[in-house]
């Protein structure tokens, strides 16, 4: 590669400064796209098989244990004004379709742990009554009060 030739005076002729000026303004993109395609085919197959190999792995017992630990939910119930926890059935037994959906992303790296926690304290503050399940109130309410601006007057 070489520059274009210039005059006595080191000014560009006009034939190759108009060359130039195009293909500085649709060359470079073009090949920038050209290059982004490209680079989307290389990662998207990458990614792709990267998910089949995440979802067609068996689940280890450590993984297992993680998730009846940490992802099952825990209801909790009022007896004479005194608050007793006791875990539900999906984590005594097994795991429910929501800890499984939330294991398999965990797996597959489409959700971080930072993450989890950040929407777990979200659905405790949402859920004013302490049972696990978010009445219809609970949510819409909270999610208002959450993201509500204070008006500056």
């Amino acid at each position: 590669l070489t520059a274009p030739p210039v005059n006595s005076d080191g000014i560009l002729p006009t034939d190759p400064a108009i060359f130039c000026g195009f293909y500085c303004l649709i060359g470079i993109p073009l090949m920038a796209i050209t290059l982004g395609h490209f680079a989307y085919a290389l990662v998207s197959g990458h990614v792709k098989e990267m998910e089949e190999w995440a979802l067609t792995r068996p689940m280890t017992a450590a993984e297992y244990e993680f998730a009846k630990q940490h992802l099952t939910t825990v209801k909790t119930t009022h007896q004479s004004d005194l608050r007793k926890t006791t875990t539900s059935s999906s984590s005594r037994h097994g795991l429910n379709l929501s800890d499984f959906v939330v294991l398999q992303l965990l797996r597959q790296g489409r959700l971080s742990m930072e993450t989890f926690n950040v929407l777990k304290k979200d659905f405790e503050l949402l859920d004013k009554d302490k049972t696990g399940v978010l009445s219809l109130e609970e949510a819409t309410d909270g999610i208002q009060a959450k993201y509500r601006q204070p008006v500056q007057g």
